[in-house]
């Protein structure tokens, strides 16, 4: 019988090292606190994210560094390592045409279940994702190439529009263990044209890339992003060791670090 699955969110050593690869600051924030090792029940309480169409990067952007202000960042790694795809995305369209006609490299355009795959592969990290299937909610697992911790990233995809990081689940094992449908058990197309079935024997040649050679893609990545009302927001001054870059990031309309006026925690009913 196979070992009850529990939730072992990432830690602060996983974090700090996984942004030193990535080339980013790492912020330790007193309101965001994980109860780990408890069975993977259904979510007890979430963090909550900023609703703009950046939310899966965020929740990735916040799981990994602490700062959710860093999702365009993240967005421009994933969209990396898709274009870096040699096999065809959805269908017999290539990586290049897929990001455009989806547009995913631009602001506010919403993450789906192909960024979380590739997320996946590009941190190394499993990432489980508690979402409505039918009719039942239950977590859906997307695995890294070559899993070397059980260390994960838990998000709630709620209503079929946002994500929220969890931060806890329900510890009764008997009451609420839930059943974890696995990304090789799940068949994309029409929507995604992955062969999860052979993603094993292809992951060494079909994702040629790793976080030892990040900074090929880091030093080829745009970071930078246009509103619609043309001002420009510039994502370098948030990259560790690149003092006297010259950027100059536009005035923020909002503080993300702003909790005063705003819920942290989500207590899901």
């Amino acid at each position: 019988m196979a070992s009850p699955r529990k939730f072992t969110p990432v830690s602060k050593d996983w974090q700090e090292e996984t942004c030193n690869e990535l080339g980013i600051s790492f912020i330790e924030r007193a309101d965001l606190i994980y109860e780990p090792n408890s069975y993977l029940g259904e979510p007890s309480t979430c963090f909550k994210i900023k609703g703009d169409g950046n939310c899966l990067f965020r929740s990735l952007a916040l799981s990994v560094s602490g700062n959710e202000d860093l999702h365009m960042y993240f967005r421009n790694i994933i969209t990396s390592f898709i274009a870096n795809s040699k096999d065809p995305i959805v269908r017999d369209e290539t990586p290049d045409d897929y990001l455009k006609r989806t547009r995913m490299r631009e602001n506010r355009v919403w993450g789906t279940d192909i960024e979380l795959y590739f997320a996946a592969k590009c941190l190394n990290c499993t990432i489980f994702v508690y979402s409505k299937h039918g009719k039942i909610y239950d977590w859906l697992e997307f695995k890294p190439m070559n899993k070397n911790t059980d260390l994960a990233i838990y998000l709630h995809h709620k209503n079929g529009d946002h994500y929220d990081v969890v931060t806890s689940v329900n510890k009764s094992r008997a009451e609420s263990e839930l059943p974890v449908l696995e990304d090789e058990n799940h068949k994309y197309e029409p929507f995604i044209f992955i062969d999860l079935d052979k993603q094993n024997e292809k992951d060494e040649t079909k994702f040629d890339i790793s976080m030892s050679n990040l900074s090929d893609i880091l030093k080829s990545m745009s970071f930078e992003d246009s509103d619609a009302s043309g001002s420009v927001e510039c994502f370098k001054c948030h990259v560790k060791e690149n003092p006297g870059t010259g950027c100059i990031q536009s005035e923020q309309k909002e503080d993300p670090f702003d909790f005063e006026n705003e819920v942290a925690f989500d207590t899901i009913q």
